[in-house]
């Protein structure tokens, strides 16, 4: 008798608003300003959907951490430099 291994598990699947919404959220209770915050969330929600996971969502809770720990200025000006 061969016993077959269950499928692995289904993966997550969250809407891209949602999930934006959601980590603008947590951004910005841990301090960052909204139009910053936004813009966190909408590099990490995108680089996910291009397929660069190292980039992506799974930083979040580094970000937060370092946060709160006062490692990073979450005020702190963005500037794009090329």
């Amino acid at each position: 008798m061969q016993v077959k291994a269950e499928s692995e598990a289904k993966p997550l699947l969250i809407p891209r608003q949602t999930l934006l919404a959601y980590e603008t959220q947590l951004l910005e209770k841990a301090g960052i300003p909204r139009p910053n915050a936004d813009r966190v969330a909408e590099i990490l929600v995108n680089s996910d959907l291009r397929g660069v996971y190292s980039h992506g969502i799974q930083n979040l809770c580094n970000y937060l951490d370092r946060l709160r720990k006062g490692l990073v200025d979450g005020k702190a000006e963005m500037e794009v430099v090329k």
